[in-house]
């Protein structure tokens, strides 16, 4: 994946990113990691206060990518351990069923202890999923 440095230009003070649509990608180029040649870009544009103009002009491009780039680290280290938590209790749920998900819901079983559990690991599963995508962008951002 390519760090967010590739995508941003300064323009008027304004920091431009042109970001692929990475996620408008086939489940298959997700998995893969490969990203269409011909994705659509969007544009992001982060505008300062003036008092803060002449540092801005003084360095440029640097300062957005490395602020953002930061930023993004730290968002992506706190999401991979909310990741982490959501995938240790959902292996509980699997050990205690002896099965996946899907087996489970395929076979749920007629008690009240059953459909909470499925009530609570459909939520799990579903936030797990967030997060993996959101780790993906977080990780396109950063190059990590």
């Amino acid at each position: 994946m390519q760090a967010i440095r590739e995508y941003a230009v300064v323009r008027n003070g304004q920091l431009v990113l042109n970001l692929p649509e990475y996620f408008e990608q086939s489940e298959e180029q997700r998995r893969c990691g490969t990203m269409n040649k011909e994705a659509k870009m969007i544009e992001v544009t982060v505008k300062v206060p003036e008092y803060v103009s002449d540092i801005v002009s003084e360095t440029g491009q640097a300062l957005y990518v490395e602020a953002l780039n930061e930023v993004a680290g730290k968002r992506l280290s706190h999401t991979r351990k909310r990741l982490d938590d959501l995938m240790i209790r959902i292996a509980g749920y699997e050990l205690r069923h002896g099965r996946t998900y899907s087996e489970f819901s395929r076979n749920l079983p007629d008690t009240a202890e059953a459909h909470e559990d499925w009530a609570e690991w459909s939520y799990l599963n579903a936030v797990s999923g967030k997060l993996a995508d959101k780790i993906r962008k977080l990780e396109m951002i950063t190059g990590r």
